[in-house]
């Protein structure tokens, strides 16, 4: 496995690294706070990123936040803060697991097989959010053409639905696709 440790200093970095050593874990690069985390990242391509920080500020969560949106990543956070605002703030920035408890290397690789369980349930969520999404705004595409067709050319719902699918079947493409070629003609 590969990890980052990103840390607000040095003196945060030496114990983690320590703790991941002796879990076993031989594969880490260190980055003292979190600017450039992106370019990092791409360049190292680790499995996980461990953050070590005292509170996470906004720098932090801001570079989290842009991983997450360009290199998603199982992020786990160890930090002395245990308020809820900065709790609910790193997880909206995409870490996986927040601890206050400080880092046990005993406790280490499960704490990480756990983060990388629930970022994996995360991302499969969001592509089965993305794929309902679609359908929808497909449908509301040939809803949209079909009430088009029927106000332009005077046609009933199952005539204007019928002219959609046989336009798609002639060009072999499917409803979707000529509903929203129709309606960028329309639009223009």
């Amino acid at each position: 496995m590969r990890v980052l440790v990103v840390a607000d200093s040095n003196d945060r970095i030496d114990p983690v690294v320590a703790a991941l050593r002796q879990a076993g874990i031989e594969s880490v690069q260190e980055m003292e706070g979190a600017i450039g985390l992106l370019r990092r990242v791409a360049d190292f391509q680790p499995d996980l990123i461990l953050i070590d920080t005292a509170s996470p500020s906004r720098d932090v969560l801001e570079s989290l936040c842009v991983v997450n949106s360009h290199a998603p990543r199982p992020m786990l956070m160890f930090s002395n803060d245990d308020s809820d605002a900065s709790i609910s703030a790193a997880m909206a920035a995409g870490v996986s697991i927040y601890s206050v408890e400080g880092i046990d290397a005993s406790k280490l690789p499960p704490i990480m097989r756990i983060a990388a369980a629930r970022f994996r349930q995360d991302q499969q969520r969001l592509t089965e959010l993305d794929a309902i999404t679609q359908q929808q705004h497909e449908r509301q595409s040939v809803a949209t053409a079909k009430g088009l067709l029927m106000a332009r050319d005077g046609l009933n719902e199952e005539t204007a639905y019928r002219k959609l699918r046989d336009r798609a079947m002639r060009n072999r493409r499917s409803l979707a696709e000529v509903a929203s070629d129709l309606l960028k003609r329309w639009q223009s």
